[in-house]
């Protein structure tokens, strides 16, 4: 009995179903074995349906590359990828149109506010111009993931998100949060009182988007947190602070009061 050692190191080659096509059945995950009587034919024929791409890659290999081909590569039966079906497990969901066009559409792809640049000069008019085409470019990009769902039986409209790596966003999920509860741990634990307080970022108004992280100096010490900072525009009065408060609660709470 001989062991194929592109099954045992590789795995076999991953195909999609599609309508219409000529395959019905996901790919193998086990192990192919040759018993006799042995003969090329049957060799070429797996290699060539199961392995098609390291098999064509193997044979361009020198002789001497071909007998080092599989020393250092490890089984594929002890890595995580044989289990995770990566390419064809997808996750779809279903967000609110507040959620879609009000926080990530409005608050984080808010428009730069021109009345600062009237009367700076041509060069500023130009970068802030170039600023307003760059956050045009960069909200239309992120606003194609979201695709316009059908209107449910109560006639509310809704948005659509697929995650074609299930696997894969539920691990960046789990190690966000556990990063989160970590770090709420060692507040809690902490025998200093701990204090909340909430940071006016000029930076974020004038620049005109919103920004990730921000690094302050606090007695001494440098401090880097991971936040979000919004643009607030309008010389960020106490009433404009509250209005944007409002439409984001109002958008996450489907404008229950």
């Amino acid at each position: 009995m001989v062991r194929c050692n592109f099954c045992t190191f590789e795995g076999r080659d991953k195909v999609e179903i599609t309508e219409g096509g000529t395959r019905k059945r996901k790919s193998r995950v086990d192990v192919k074995y040759f018993t006799k009587p042995f003969t090329p034919l049957n060799f070429r024929s797996h290699l060539n349906g199961q392995h098609n791409e390291s098999w064509e890659a193997y044979q361009q290999m020198s002789t001497s590359a071909k007998k080092e081909y599989f020393n250092d590569k490890i089984s594929s039966s002890n890595t995580l990828h044989v289990h995770m079906d990566l390419t064809s497990d997808s996750i779809e969901y279903t967000i609110k149109v507040p959620i879609v066009d009000t926080i990530i559409g409005g608050l984080f792809f808010n428009a730069i506010q021109e009345e600062d640049c009237d009367d700076a000069g041509e060069d500023v008019a130009s970068a802030a111009s170039k600023k307003i085409n760059k956050m045009a470019k960069q909200k239309n990009n992120a606003m194609l993931l979201f695709k316009q769902g059908e209107r449910a039986s109560n006639g509310v409209a809704s948005y659509t998100v697929v995650i074609k790596n299930r696997m894969r966003y539920q691990l960046a999920i789990d190690h966000v949060v556990a990063v989160a509860l970590r770090r709420i741990g060692d507040m809690l634990n902490n025998d200093k009182p701990v204090w909340a307080f909430s940071l006016a970022g000029d930076g974020s108004t004038h620049r005109g988007q919103p920004f990730f992280d921000l690094r302050l100096h606090w007695h001494g010490r440098r401090l880097n947190l991971h936040q979000v900072a919004l643009p607030m525009f309008d010389r960020h009065p106490a009433e404009n602070m509250f209005n944007m408060i409002v439409k984001l609660l109002d958008a996450l709470s489907g404008g229950r009061s």
